[in-house]
């Protein structure tokens, strides 16, 4: 009965125990990180030539729950508040990979330098593909363009981007063909 106990207990510790997180993974200056313990960013840090500040624009994937998000930051950005939400054009280049993404929502959030930085609503996950081919990514309102970046680099980053998503989930990542997980 006490060795019952023990391995009881023992087997109680180990669940108890919070998961290692992931660690951080730079690809070709992106920044490939675990975001929730079920999802992974992408993210690439800019310093704007108008400006002098720095500034992001990322990717998050979840294998688990299928989807991807984009976003940016935006220093110019000050009529925004935190909780505000705005309807943003998503453009890619070449242009033959940009989807219908006229009109998709964003969240904003305000960091401390004063940079307003917008999220995405969940994008399909045919967004993570076409991120890694893309050359370039801007953000719209309509015509009027709120920020644009370059997306050097993307393609390797995505692959561990993937990797890192599949890997949280607890998933094969080395099982591309698996068609629920498209």
């Amino acid at each position: 009965m006490g060795v019952k106990r023990i391995l009881l207990a023992v087997a109680a510790f180990a669940l108890a125990q919070p998961a290692v997180a992931r660690e951080d993974v730079n690809v070709n200056g992106w920044l490939i990180s675990e975001v929730t313990g079920k999802a992974c960013k992408a993210t690439s840090y800019f310093r704007n030539r108008e400006t002098g500040n720095p500034s992001h624009v990322y990717i998050s994937y979840s294998a688990v729950g299928k989807f991807a998000t984009v976003g940016f930051s935006n220093s110019k950005a000050t009529s925004l508040k935190s909780g505000d939400k705005v309807s943003l054009r998503i453009l890619m280049q070449p242009l033959s990979i940009s989807e219908n993404w006229i009109g998709r929502e964003f969240h904003v959030g305000v960091i401390e330098s004063g940079a307003r930085y917008f999220w995405s609503e969940k994008l399909p996950v045919s967004t993570v593909e076409n991120f890694a081919r893309a050359t370039a990514i801007g953000f719209l309102t309509g015509q009027e363009k709120v920020s644009a970046f370059s997306l050097d680099g993307s393609a390797a980053a995505v692959r561990e981007l993937r990797k890192c998503a599949f890997e949280v989930a607890g998933l094969d990542h080395l099982n591309v063909d698996d068609p629920f997980l498209k």
